[in-house]
C-alpha cells in the first residue's frame, strides 16, 4: 500500500497536535503546533482556493461513502458464499430457496456493477458506461493535485455520481433487508449459522 493521499490544503492558519496511543490510552505530546500554509507562486490569479478546497473536501467525503458501499457489497458476497454451502445442509430447504440464492447474487452482481463498472468489459479495455466510483475517481486522480478551480466537467461529474450515489445507496439498503429476510427464512427451514446473520 503506498502512502495516504487527499486533497491539497487551503491557504491559510492551522495548528497540529501529536497524540500517542498505547495500551488504549491516548495521550497529547505537548501542546498545539502553529504554522500557515501559503499560497503557492504559481498559483492562478482569480483562483477562488476556498472553492477549491470545498469542492475536493465533498470530493474526498464522497469517495469514503463509496468506498463503505464497496466493503457492503464485498461483505455480502462473503455471506452468499456461506449461505451457498448452508444451502447444502438445510434439511427444508426448497427450490425456491436455491432459487433465490440465484436471484440475489444477481442482483449483488448488478450493484456491483452500477458502482464500479462492468470488470469483463474493463479487463478488455473496452468502452462501458462511467460507474460511480469511476467518475468520483477521476475527479480525484486529476483534480487533488492542484489548486485550480474544478472545470465544469469535474463539477458534472460530481453532481452525476453524487446524484447517482444517492439512487444506489438506497438500493443497496433494500438488497441488505431482503438478504436478511432470506437468511431468516433459511435459518427457518434448519440452515446451520452462517456469518453475518443476525440471531
Amino acid at each position: 500500500a503506498g502512502d495516504p493521499k487527499g486533497p491539497l490544503a487551503a491557504p491559510g492558519k492551522y495548528s497540529v497536535t501529536l497524540y500517542l496511543v498505547h495500551q488504549g490510552v491516548m495521550e497529547a505530546q505537548g501542546g498545539p503546533q502553529r504554522f500557515e500554509a501559503k499560497p503557492v507562486p504559481s498559483l492562478m490569479a482569480g483562483t477562488d482556493v476556498a472553492a477549491v478546497s470545498a469542492f475536493q473536501k465533498k470530493t474526498s467525503e464522497l469517495i469514503g461513502q463509496i468506498n463503505g458501499a464497496g466493503q457492503k457489497i464485498a461483505e455480502a458476497y462473503t455471506r452468499l458464499e456461506y449461505i451457498k454451502a448452508a444451502l447444502k445442509e438445510t434439511p427444508k430447504a426448497t427450490a425456491q430457496h436455491f432459487a433465490q440464492w440465484n436471484q440475489q447474487r444477481t442482483q449483488l452482481n448488478q450493484l456491483q456493477t452500477r458502482l464500479n463498472g462492468d470488470p469483463i468489459r474493463q479487463g478488455l479495455n473496452e468502452a462501458t458506461s462511467p460507474s460511480i466510483s469511476g467518475r468520483i475517481g477521476h475527479i480525484a486522480s486529476g483534480h487533488w493535485a492542484t489548486r485550480q478551480n474544478p472545470t465544469q466537467t469535474y463539477q458534472d461529474n460530481f453532481e452525476i455520481a453524487a446524484n447517482d450515489f444517492a439512487q444506489f445507496r438506497g438500493d443497496l439498503e433494500e438488497y441488505l433487508l431482503v438478504l436478511e429476510q432470506y437468511e431468516v427464512a433459511l435459518a427457518a427451514a434448519g440452515a446451520p449459522y452462517t456469518q453475518g446473520r443476525k440471531f
